[in-house]
């Protein structure tokens, strides 16, 4: 095995179980949908600069799957995520940037 294949098979390890892999859906532009187990870090919601005193945004981090991810993600792009984890209502959000990738993980921030 490669390092690479190393890479691939510890990534799949970590995202495959419930414990910190979840279900999240990846849609494109042109409404094409990928559903897969991806690594969901809910940050603290942000204050929105220049914005009403109080007002905040959710900031959650995500680590997709490149095995699935197969296309480069680009901001704009919707992943339909849950509120929290194993939460039945399911949040709509947007990837905000690429935040880094390595052999096995996209990790995205999305907003």
């Amino acid at each position: 095995m490669s390092i690479e294949d190393d890479i691939f098979a510890m990534d799949a390890a970590f995202i495959a179980g419930d414990a910190f892999g979840e279900q999240v859906t990846y849609q494109l532009p042109n409404g094409q949908q990928t559903k897969c187990n991806a690594v969901v870090d809910r940050q603290p919601a942000e204050h929105i600069e220049g914005g009403p005193i109080g007002a905040s945004r959710r900031n959650f981090i995500v680590e997709l799957p490149v095995q699935t991810i197969t296309w480069t993600p680009r901001v704009g792009d919707v992943v339909i995520v849950a509120e929290t984890k194993n939460s039945s209502t399911m949040l709509t959000m947007r990837v905000e940037s690429l935040l880094s990738q390595d052999a096995g993980m996209w990790r995205v921030r999305l907003a």
